[in-house]
């Protein structure tokens, strides 16, 4: 994390509203709890690519790419650029999670039609019931 606050990629910003830490083993589960909760209190620094919740991850590869199927690291940046795009924010950015929890619904149609197609994690999405505060 850094200078207190953590640090998200873009399509993090996005997701992290649909899913919950239980979703998912082990460390990543903790590792997701701890960035959501620093992210609510202290904001965010928007990274270009690997951040906080990208280290626990099983398919962040040691030269720090993503190996997701279907398109790896070169879809991953594609999923960021346009969650910077439809968020209207930038790399190195400060976001709070409130900025970005307002923003949500004005870009979740188009989103779905670009992100959510190919995302091995939508029947957790699906499973979140919609847009929803954590804790909820």
């Amino acid at each position: 994390m850094h200078l207190g606050h953590v640090r998200l990629r873009g399509h993090h910003l996005v997701c992290t509203h649909f899913y919950r830490g239980a979703d998912f083993p082990g460390e990543f589960s903790r590792n997701l709890e701890r960035v959501m909760t620093d992210f609510e209190h202290k904001g965010a620094i928007v990274e270009a690519g690997p951040d906080d919740l990208c280290v626990h991850c099983g398919r962040l590869t040691e030269n720090g790419e993503c190996k997701l199927e279907g398109g790896g690291e070169s879809s991953i940046r594609g999923l960021d650029a346009l969650a910077l795009t439809l968020l209207q924010v930038g790399v190195r950015d400060h976001v709070t999670y409130e900025t970005i929890l307002d923003r949500i619904p004005n870009i979740l149609v188009r989103w779905k039609q670009f992100a959510c197609h190919d995302c091995d994690l939508c029947n957790t999405c699906r499973n979140s019931q919609g847009l929803m505060a954590r804790g909820a």
